[in-house]
């Protein structure tokens, strides 16, 4: 309720818009059915929307596998069978990986980012192993809370060897493709699953720089949403920066800022906002 009307509402602006330029628009179907870049590359229509589909598949996944599963398993415990999923789930994505790797002759990072970052298949383990360790905190709170400096250690063990792996040890698809395709972005997602208990333990801020990460998280969406497909489109389409100086790039930066936080501002307030005030007080979510 509070992701796919937004999504919706840009997806027919952006068509409009590319209809009106006359660009293509022939695989806008795909991007309302999520399934844009589920097992291929994206395409050069609405590109940044590929990491949606990577969180609303992994969630819609484990939830027709917990139905039917629960259908045709009833006698067992349902959270073993919940724990089987995901585990399940996430080594699938892995194998995928790991299929990738053995066939894949890529030795690009750009072409890399194509193909497997932002691929449904191959990055649903990033949602599944939040949610596995969601569900490990649920059950295990307070231990999780007291270990929370091992678990913030913990992942900053994990970023360090990433960073040394790269910057020091100078890894690359040339010379060490099984750690870019298979290892590198599970390990992201588990070292930041990591914070969480640490992150959870922080004191509430000031109320001046509350209501700015506030501002900041409520228009972030909108945000991600309508600033490259939508306004830096528009801006390079009718603005031709080849030939501007530095000084006038950072103006244009900043307008582009400025116009992408206003619009986005608009696009929260008066339709989002609504949306999911309509949606606390009618499916009263906020008594659950």
């Amino acid at each position: 309720m509070r992701v796919l009307p937004s999504y919706y509402l840009v997806i027919v602006i952006i068509s409009i818009v590319h209809i009106i330029f006359g660009f293509s628009v022939t695989d806008v179907w795909k991007y309302f059915l999520l399934i844009q870049n589920f097992t291929t590359p994206i395409s050069g229509f609405f590109p940044e929307s590929w990491s949606l589909p990577d969180k609303e598949m992994g969630y819609i996944l484990v939830v027709i596998f917990l139905l039917v599963t629960s259908k045709l398993c009833f006698k067992y415990s349902k959270k073993y069978l919940f724990l089987l999923i995901i585990i399940g789930l996430i080594i699938g994505t892995i194998v995928a990986k790991v299929y990738y790797n053995l066939h894949s002759n890529n030795l690009e990072l750009t072409q890399w980012s194509f193909q497997i970052r932002s691929v449904v298949v191959y990055r649903i383990d990033s949602v599944l192993i939040g949610i596995l360790f969601g569900y490990f905190y649920m059950n295990n709170k307070e231990f999780m809370m007291s270990k929370r400096m091992l678990f913030l250690f913990s992942g900053s063990v994990i970023f360090i060897f990433l960073a040394f792996c790269i910057l020091v040890l100078k890894f690359k698809l040339t010379n060490a493709s099984l750690f870019w395709n298979i290892l590198c972005l599970p390990s992201v997602s588990l070292a930041i699953c990591m914070f969480i208990p640490f992150l959870l333990s922080w004191n509430m801020p000031s109320i001046t720089i509350q209501k700015t990460i506030t501002f900041i998280c409520n228009i972030s969406y909108s945000v991600y949403l309508l600033h490259y497909s939508l306004v830096l489109f528009l801006m390079k389409y009718f603005i031709d920066t080849s030939k501007f100086t530095l000084v006038q790039l950072n103006i244009f930066t900043l307008v582009y800022v400025l116009i992408t936080v206003g619009l986005s501002y608009l696009l929260f307030t008066y339709f989002e906002k609504p949306i999911n005030e309509y949606r606390a007080k009618n499916l009263k979510l906020n008594d659950k």
